[in-house]
């Protein structure tokens, strides 16, 4: 099962690139990536092809993260998708950690998100 980190960085200059400096020294690759700033702190949400690799990696550097197993569902690529499947999580009571679009084809977008609380997800969205 792919794990999903979501990491806390400064925003300020140089902390993605500190962040991936860390990755790359360990020759971890890294699959998916997105991230946001707000005030003096940001967050980071990625995945990489060594997971074991790349906790280590955090650590020994210091990071606080957070890690949770993706839960991957597809949806039509339309206004209102991600809306309607964050409702269906609120409504069953899943707090969403983090997501990713991964991608967008033929009609269909691909997401990758962690909850709190996988079954319940997987049950409340039909998976």
């Amino acid at each position: 099962m792919v794990q999903q980190f979501v990491v806390h960085i400064e925003d300020r200059p140089g902390a993605l690139s500190r962040l991936t400096h860390e990755l790359a020294v360990r020759r971890i690759n890294i699959h998916h990536i997105a991230g946001v700033g707000a005030g003096t702190t940001g967050h980071v949400v990625l995945t990489v092809d060594d997971e074991a690799a790349a906790r280590e990696a955090l650590l020994a550097a210091g990071y606080v993260f957070e890690e949770g197993q993706q839960l991957m569902v597809v949806v039509d690529d339309r206004p209102g998708a991600l809306a309607e499947v964050s409702e269906k999580l609120a409504r069953a009571g899943v707090n969403i950690h983090s997501f990713l679009i991964l991608g967008t084809r033929n009609g269909r977008a691909e997401l990758a998100l962690t909850v709190d609380d996988i079954e319940a997800a997987r049950k409340a969205l039909g998976l």
